[in-house]
C-alpha cells in the first residue's frame, strides 16, 4: 500500500497545477498526503490516515488531473490508474485495515519514545499490540472493514469475481472436483488480509523477544531497592559474564 500513497503523493504534489486541484477539492481542515520518510515509518500512518479520512477529495482530484487535457498524457494515464485503484474494494479495503493498525502502532511507538518508560512497560506495550492483531484475526473483524470499505468507494465486488475464471490444467485421472476454487473476499481474506496480520505479529514477536531478552539482563536495575541482595548479585555477575571486557570484576560488589 506504501507504494500506492506514495505514487498519488507523486501524482498530486508534483506540480502547482496538480496541487491546486487536489486543494481545491478539499475541505479547510483536511489531512494531506506528506512525503513518506523512510527514516520515520510513522509517516506512513499519517499518510494512510490521509488516504483514509480524505478519500472522496483525493479520487476526485485523480479523476480530474486524469481528464484534463492541461495535463500532459503521462500525467493522464497515471492519474486515471490510480484513482482506478484506489476505488477498488481491495485497495479501500487495506486503507481502512492499515489505518486502524498503524494508529494504534504509532500511539505505542509515542508512548515509548517516553524517557520514563522502562522495560517491563515496554513488554506490556508489545503484547498489547499482539493481542490487538489476533482480535482482528477473524472473519467477523474483516466484514466490518469489508463495509466499511464498501461504503466509501461504491464497489460492493472484488476484482477476482468479476474476472473470466482461468481453466484448470488437469494432470492425468485428475478432475476438478479435487480443486478448491475461493471466491474473491475468501482468497482475500487468506493471501492478504490475514498475511498482513501473521508478518505483523511474526516481527512484532522478534521486536518482543529482543526487549524480554533486555529485561532478563538490565531489568533489575530499574527496581534495585526492591529485590533481594543476593538476586541482585545474581543478575550483576550474569551481567559481567555477558560483558566481562567491558565491566570491572569488582562491579557485582558495588
Amino acid at each position: 500500500m506504501s507504494a500506492q500513497i506514495f505514487r498519488t503523493k507523486t501524482a498530486t504534489n508534483s506540480s502547482t497545477k496538480r496541487w491546486d486541484i487536489l486543494l481545491s477539492h478539499y475541505d479547510k481542515d483536511s489531512l494531506t498526503i506528506k512525503t513518506l520518510l523512510k527514516t520515520r515509518w510513522s509517516a506512513l500512518a499519517d499518510a494512510s490516515k490521509a488516504m483514509y479520512k480524505c478519500y472522496k477529495p483525493i479520487t476526485t482530484a485523480l479523476i480530474e488531473i486524469g481528464t484534463s487535457t492541461k495535463n500532459s498524457k503521462e500525467d493522464q494515464l497515471e492519474a486515471k490508474q490510480l484513482s482506478e485503484k484506489l476505488k477498488s474494494l481491495e485497495m479501500t479495503l487495506m486503507i481502512c485495515f492499515w489505518t486502524e493498525i498503524l494508529t494504534k502502532f504509532q500511539d505505542v511507538s509515542k508512548i515509548l519514545q517516553d524517557e520514563n518508560v522502562d522495560l517491563d512497560q515496554t513488554v506490556n506495550l508489545c503484547e498489547m499490540l499482539e493481542s490487538c492483531l489476533m482480535s482482528l484475526r477473524n472473519e467477523e473483524q474483516f466484514s466490518t472493514f469489508e463495509s466499511k470499505a464498501k461504503s466509501i468507494c461504491g464497489s460492493q465486488h472484488y476484482k477476482k469475481d468479476t474476472q473470466r475464471k482461468k481453466k484448470l490444467k488437469l494432470t492425468y485421472g485428475e478432475s476438478e472436483k479435487e480443486h478448491t476454487e475461493f471466491n474473491g473476499c475468501k482468497s482475500f481474506i487468506t493471501d492478504s488480509y490475514y498475511s498482513a496480520i501473521d508478518t505483523l505479529k511474526s516481527n512484532l514477536a522478534i521486536r518482543k523477544d529482543v526487549y524480554l531478552q533486555l529485561r532478563n539482563s538490565f531489568g533489575f536495575l530499574w527496581s534495585m531497592n526492591e529485590v533481594e541482595k543476593f538476586y541482585f548479585k545474581e543478575k550483576a555477575n550474569n551481567l559481567l559474564n555477558m560483558y566481562s571486557s567491558d565491566l570491572d570484576l569488582t562491579f557485582p560488589e558495588e
